[in-house]
């Protein structure tokens, strides 16, 4: 605001109205969380092609993209455990969907595991 009076593209005694003070993204998204807990919000309002299964699937690995990249050491202890671990049957329609239900190689199991592991981090199995 001092910039914009500095400036000359605000008149020097115009004041921001009280109720336009705090739209900061902070308070925005704390005002939006009881809405979108309530599901008036959803992932695609205007529809998708989508399944169910692949928006679960996209948000899994969305949110294990972030941790990993907050701290790759903080989801370790987790991604071993899941290393070891049978896969549930509650995974089977996400790891069909990623044509991962039937590993041939290493790395397919690999990849196996860690959809798993970030389908269970975001609870969506």
């Amino acid at each position: 605001m001092q910039q914009a009076k500095k400036t000359k593209k605000v008149e020097p005694h115009y004041q921001i109205p009280d109720c336009f003070r705090n739209n900061f993204p902070e308070r925005l998204k704390k005002t939006m969380a009881r809405f979108k807990e309530k599901n008036l919000f959803p992932v695609f309002p205007f529809g998708t092609a989508f399944t169910d299964e692949e928006i679960a699937i996209g948000k899994s690995l969305k949110e294990f993209k972030e941790k990993v990249a907050d701290s790759k050491t903080a989801i370790l202890p987790g991604l071993m455990g899941q290393m070891i671990s049978s896969i549930p049957r509650n995974a089977k329609p996400y790891l069909e969907r990623m044509e991962l239900d039937k590993p041939g190689s290493y790395q397919e199991k690999l990849m196996q595991k860690l959809v798993v592991f970030a389908l269970k981090q975001a609870g969506q199995i």
